[in-house]
């Protein structure tokens, strides 16, 4: 989300912290940044949008700042950030604000509140994790930050000493090379972390403490009356509700249509909805196995009346070089930001002639409707229903959904241990790394990547801890910079009143019939076209990073093995020489490692690039 802000809270009962505050917001240069709101205890910065419905909004009587959009769950889909400032049900009541916010409304904000009656203050993040939320610590004063690029700032000048450091975090950076999707609080940068979705952080007392202010667990517990039609009901009510209160603030739409079930729901809830602007659908393909969806797409588009572009990959036909890795340069590394970069040219282009102001996608299906083949429901089923005939049921459901027989399901479910691996650790790590092996020793990067939901969701049924660590997984990963400046990029599958209802649903009801998205599927069978109901098998790119890869390889030996990584001995270089010198064939499980590498490398190379960022040897334990 294109949303620039930059905030700094304290505690103004306390002299020293008021001193260090004035410290800090002398350093901010006041020509790039406008105040939203300054008073003891809090200020907060922001820059002119690109995008208009992303504003910073004043709140609580003038004590607080969201950041974003916000919406009522009664059935009101206008944004409700016009009037919060006068908004009395948000009044300052300490921590009944924050609950408020996350309990009677949703949308994608950040908001940032300050009591100078006590010196207490709360930031939280909403649980979508739309809008990005990077904070650290210096003087006992609390920055926030939408880009960690804005702290630099606060780093030093010639005539005046830094108030912070930019060491590399090298035990991030050994984690991401390990599993590029891990989604902690800390990030590549040494004391700077990540606010993560639901979370709240608060100064109360003088006292720093971090809680979960949305927690997942509060929502799994299913009603036992609930009927399939039912729960089909509920969930039709709302993913319509959550589609047209994102539709109404926008003026025009470009959506991304795979021709797969959860982009293809998306644009058949937008069709219907009373709010609904001018849509565009695009669909991207290639030659590869699974990677041309046109025939899907057409059917979906045609389906709604809606017009549909169709294009070739544009980054098929390029390779990647230096001149694109510049600009990576956030909190973390990114695969999709690095990725992104050679598609935003093709987007502006879009933009230029079709003038949308977002970008939507069906991102999300997967892991709130649910698509998992596992065994793990029946151990649901026996949990939540007990053993009788509902079981049964359960057991075709598995035996479906995995390809395994009866027998060995039910001896599964008698003996977890044997066999089953631990859903902790990491749900989408690939066959291969290149990280050294003294690097794993010396990190232990599987214990550290562990999302702090891991900890929490241990007391859920099996089935729906792993849907919840995949959910945690889905809400962070998107870090790209924008694809064209003032359009908003939206999974709105990835809605607050939509993760809540789908939680609410068990696991082998979510998987009704032993298929993935099952219960959707059977929801909407009415609303979605049955040759894309029918569909099981999901589109690819994998053919097409190979190609994008191998084009590249001769780039790529030089800069990863010639690298930052390489010197600080995070690379196996065996295991690396052998892809990069086509000594052996490149293959799927090498495209995830190899683009890791290559964002890290990107990432490391731009920051040590600045005169305010300091690497400390990989090998040194402080």
């Amino acid at each position: 989300m294109d949303l620039p802000y930059l905030a700094i809270l304290w505690n103004p009962l306390d002299p020293d912290q008021s001193r260090a505050a004035e410290t800090a917001i002398g350093r901010v240069p006041q020509s790039a940044w406008t105040p939203v709101l300054q008073r003891a205890g809090i200020v907060v910065y922001g820059r002119n949008s690109p995008v208009p419905y992303l504003c910073a909004h004043v709140m609580c009587d003038g004590q607080g700042v969201l950041l974003g959009t916000l919406f009522n769950p009664s059935g009101q889909h206008s944004p409700l950030t016009s009037n919060l400032e006068s908004d009395s049900t948000l009044a300052v009541a300490e921590h009944a604000t924050i609950h408020r916010l996350t309990r009677h409304h949703w949308g994608c904000y950040v908001a940032l509140i300050a009591n100078p009656s006590t010196g207490n203050w709360w930031a939280l993040r909403d649980c979508s994790g739309m809008i990005p939320c990077y904070y650290t610590h210096t003087g006992n004063v609390t920055l926030f930050a939408s880009d960690a690029r804005y702290f630099r700032a606060f780093s030093g000048s010639d005539s005046a000493a830094p108030l912070m450091s930019f060491d590399i975090n090298w035990r991030y950076i050994a984690a991401f090379l390990s599993y590029s999707q891990l989604q902690i609080r800390d990030t590549a940068i040494a004391g700077i972390y990540e606010l993560l979705a639901g979370e709240v952080l608060s100064c109360q007392g003088g006292r720093r403490t971090i809680n979960l202010e949305w927690n997942p667990l509060e929502f799994i517990e299913p009603d036992p009356g609930a009927t399939i039609p039912a729960m089909c009901d509920s969930m039709r009510r709302v993913l319509q509700s959550s589609i047209d209160a994102w539709a109404g603030i926008h003026e025009s739409l470009l959506h991304s249509l795979s021709g797969g079930f959860d982009s293809s729901l998306v644009l058949a809830l937008l069709a219907r909805s009373s709010r609904r602007r001018p849509v565009i659908c695009l669909n991207r393909y290639a030659d590869g196995p699974a990677e041309d969806e046109r025939r899907y797409a057409r059917i979906s588009a045609n389906s709604t009346r809606t017009p549909l572009l169709e294009s070739p990959w544009e980054f098929g036909q390029q390779s990647i070089d230096k001149e694109l890795l510049p600009q990576t340069l956030g909190a973390k590394p990114s695969i999709t930001a690095t990725v992104s970069l050679l598609e935003k040219p093709f987007f502006e282009m879009l933009r230029a002639s079709y003038r949308f102001d977002a970008i939507w996608t069906g991102e999300g299906g997967d892991h709130v409707l649910l698509a998992m083949p596992t065994d793990l429901i029946v151990r649901d089923s026996i949990r939540l229903r007990g053993i009788g005939l509902p079981l049964i049921e359960t057991l075709h459901s598995a035996s479906q959904l995995t390809g395994t027989s009866i027998p060995r399901l039910i001896w599964r479910t008698l003996f977890p241990h044997f066999g089953t691996r631990d859903p902790f650790v990491g749900l989408s790590r690939g066959t291969h790394s290149f990280l050294s092996t003294p690097a794993i020793r010396h990190f232990n990067p599987v214990a550290y990547s562990r999302h702090p939901w891991a900890a929490i969701a241990r007391s859920a049924p099996p089935g729906k801890r792993q849907q919840i660590l995949l959910l945690a997984e889905a809400i962070h990963r998107r870090r790209p910079p924008p694809l064209t400046q003032g359009c908003m990029e939206l999974q709105p599958i990835l809605s607050q009143p939509i993760i809540e209802a789908c939680l609410r649903i068990p696991t082998y009801d979510l998987l009704y019939r032993g298929n993935s998205r099952g219960l959707a599927r059977h929801a909407f069978r009415e609303l979605v076209p049955a040759e894309i109901l029918s569909r099981e098998v999901k589109g690819q790119t994998t053919h097409h990073a190979i190609g994008l890869l191998d084009r590249s390889m001769n780039f790529l030996s030089e800069y990863l093995l010639c690298g930052e990584l390489a010197h600080h001995d995070l690379l196996s270089r065996p295991s690396l020489e052998s892809i990069v010198t086509r000594k052996v064939p490149l293959t799927g499980s090498h495209v995830l490692p190899l683009f890791a590498c290559l964002a890290a490398e990107a990432w490391i190379g731009n920051w040590i690039g600045t005169s305010d960022c300091h690497p400390r040897d990989a090998r040194d334990p402080t």
